[in-house]
């Protein structure tokens, strides 16, 4: 498994409030974890990190075997629903991280599958076999309003509430949490972006970058590049995950 992962603070945001790593359990399944963050000064930052860096520690000392699906579905609900009353609990902590709160967009990548799990409205893809499909539904009012046949897709992408979310990590209730299972093949990739871009560039663009023959480094850089040219209105964020080797 090759894993590209950079970050980047855009033309206008004066902070990077986005995060990303990847993390290796005991069995030796890979978690790639992204987050955008949202709040008052330095909140949206802070939150971002903590969900990251908490989660994946807390990974590294699982121990889970191929195909336990229902107890990997359970434990990453378990662990997010508290990581969402501990992200409540330091925004009432402090003036300055009142409001705190995070999307945040996974993979958990095993032998044979791929776990997507996601609150907000970063996004999953999967390039497979040139097809290019879109693995999450946003968490906005105006995908909402897409679902419900109020608009088109094409006017949900650019409502101007497009980024009012309905989910994130740190809302002061239970929240719901988006999964899905997809069998993995061999030189599948797996994108996880922050909203920076996916509103600045097309998914034609990001298709026409994935079929380069670049490597998996330049492709990251390029579509973070594409974003920039764009206006880079916010920061940017892009993780590539590649199944390099045969999948029984």
């Amino acid at each position: 498994m090759e894993v590209q992962i950079q970050t980047d603070v855009g033309l206008r945001r004066k902070q990077n409030e986005d995060f990303a790593s990847r993390f290796v359990n005991q069995n030796g399944a890979l978690l790639v974890v992204l987050a955008d963050g949202m709040g008052g000064h330095k909140a949206g930052d802070i939150a971002s990190r903590f969900v990251v860096n908490k989660l994946g520690l807390s990974f590294s000392k699982t121990n889970f075997k191929v195909n336990e699906q229902d107890k990997v579905k359970n434990w990453f609900e378990d662990k997010l629903i508290k990581l969402n009353d501990e992200v409540v609990s330091k925004g009432k902590a402090k003036e300055e991280f009142k409001g705190m709160g995070t999307t945040i967009v996974l993979a958990y990548i095993d032998e044979k599958n791929c776990l997507i799990v996601h609150v907000g409205d970063s996004r999953a893809y999967l390039y497979h076999q040139g097809e290019f499909n879109l693995l999450t539904e946003d968490h906005s009012f105006a995908y909402e309003l897409y679902k419900q046949g109020e608009i088109t897709k094409e006017m949900a992408e650019n409502h101007p509430e497009k980024n009012s979310l309905t989910r994130a990590i740190g809302v002061p209730f239970k929240i719901e949490i988006d999964y899905s299972w997809q069998k993995l093949s061999k030189n599948d990739v797996y994108l996880l972006c922050s909203d920076g871009l996916t509103n600045m560039i097309s998914e034609e663009k990001i298709i026409d970058t994935l079929n380069t023959k670049l490597s998996l480094e330049s492709k990251a850089s390029l579509l973070i590049e594409e974003a920039k040219i764009a206006g880079g209105l916010d920061n940017i964020t892009v993780a590539l995950i590649k199944v390099e080797n045969e999948v029984r």
